[in-house]
């Protein structure tokens, strides 16, 4: 079995390569190479609230596929520590939006790495918030990922174009 390792904000801020505003995960737990589970506390006076939507603020869609993205690469950034560089979004799949996350909420992210080969990445995941005793799913999807600089450790020596 796996070991679970928890990742603090300035951990995964390295693993990233990122900073504010553009760090939407505070937290994660990973099973290297198999699963993440992270959170983000949307404060209530975060800058987008403001305007997304005026008088009845929401978190954006897109800020939620990108904490499961997050999320998800802290799996494979364990895995591999920290040697497949950068990873990029490539494409997300089914993504359904089911219930809004309002200022205040604390968003979860569960995440599940599905296949990882030559630098390709699939995870499966969802977002969630808890209102009282009652998990409310907000968003789901599935996440295709890449890692170019494990596409050029793959290439011939001389075909780096």
């Amino acid at each position: 079995m796996s070991e679970t390792v928890a990742l603090t904000r300035k951990q995964i801020e390295i693993y990233l390569n990122m900073r504010e505003p553009f760090i939407f995960v505070d937290h994660v737990d990973t099973i290297p190479g198999k699963s993440a589970i992270g959170y983000r506390d949307f404060l209530k006076d975060e800058w987008f609230f403001e305007c997304h939507f005026v008088g009845n603020p929401v978190v954006p869609g897109v800020f939620q596929l990108e904490l499961l993205m997050q999320t998800a690469v802290m799996a494979i950034h364990t895995l591999e520590k920290n040697s497949v560089g950068i990873i990029y979004g490539k494409k997300f799949i089914d993504v359904d939006f089911t219930n809004a996350v309002l200022p205040g909420e604390r968003l979860f992210s569960d995440t599940e790495i599905v296949s990882y080969r030559r630098g390709v990445i699939v995870a499966v995941g969802q977002a969630y918030v808890l209102r009282g005793d009652k998990k409310v799913v907000t968003c789901k999807a599935e996440l295709q990922m890449v890692c170019p600089d494990v596409f050029k450790k793959l290439l011939p020596v001389g075909k780096d174009k």
